[in-house]
């Protein structure tokens, strides 16, 4: 069963099996209700060749990642972490927060490929050619921030992807010309809700073979296009709550 977020407050007492409040702040992580195996992440006390209890906590999520078996929540305390993080199998990465868990890189800050289930929350993707990478995955982003990426905050290719409060932000410095920014789709069925697209260069959303859904989305400050050459013919389907879809190129955006 996927991860779900309750809240960040303290609970003395509560903790994954095999871990002690005496060694395992619960301050340190977010506080999240799974069925799935846990691992602990931990730039400041973990380390490469760890178990993933709270008590023995990874470094690195990239090392968690690497020694998941099977559907794995990740629980990540502050800090900034080495990205190009590849998954393919179903995990879920929990942080504390997207301006205290930072993720790096240099291709991207995660990738998800080969049918990989991929849940990301509470966490700051930036500074890689891209944030998010995905290519034949199914993705789900909430609150989120994807900042300065020189290509595009988020890329996926034959991919279901759902951004739920989500901040695409400084994206696309480094694309050639126009073609970059915050948002590009490709053959990909995407959600993108209650975010913000602001100050990215090139197009804030772009998309080729795509369906793609918009509500209650946030378009300003864009360079060049709010919705992009690449999205010519693509359909934009909004509704408020308790109405029937409708479809339209500019549906619930506001473009400042």
């Amino acid at each position: 069963m996927r991860a779900r977020m309750l809240s960040f407050l303290v609970i003395p007492g509560l903790c994954a099996p095999g871990c002690t409040t005496s060694l395992c702040d619960p301050e340190r992580y977010p506080l999240v209700e799974t069925d799935e195996a846990v691992l602990y992440v931990d730039q400041q006390m973990g380390w490469a060749g760890a178990t993933g209890t709270c008590e023995d906590p990874f470094g690195e999520i990239s090392d968690a990642v690497g020694a998941i078996d099977g559907p794995t929540t990740l629980l990540v305390a502050t800090g900034e972490y080495g990205g190009d993080i590849l998954v393919s199998d179903d995990v879920a990465i929990h942080g504390v927060g997207a301006d205290l868990v930072l993720i790096g890189g240099v291709e991207s800050s995660v990738a998800a490929q080969d049918g990989a289930r991929l849940h990301l929350e509470g966490v700051g993707l930036r500074g890689a050619w891209y944030g998010l990478w995905a290519t034949s995955s199914t993705v789900t982003l909430v609150d989120v921030d994807l900042a300065s990426s020189l290509w595009f905050g988020a890329f996926t290719e034959g991919t279901t992807a759902t951004f739920e409060g989500c901040r695409w932000l400084d994206n696309g410095p480094g694309g050639p010309g126009e073609i970059s920014g915050g948002l590009l789709a490709r053959q990909s069925v995407v959600s993108v809700t209650d975010s913000e697209l602001r100050d990215n260069a090139g197009m804030a959303v772009a998309a080729v073979g795509s369906e793609l859904s918009l509500r209650r989305v946030v378009i300003s400050a864009v360079a060049t296009d709010a919705l992009g050459e690449l999205g010519r013919g693509v359909e934009f389907v909004a509704a408020a709550e308790g109405e029937a879809p409708k479809s339209t190129r500019r549906a619930e955006v506001r473009a400042a």
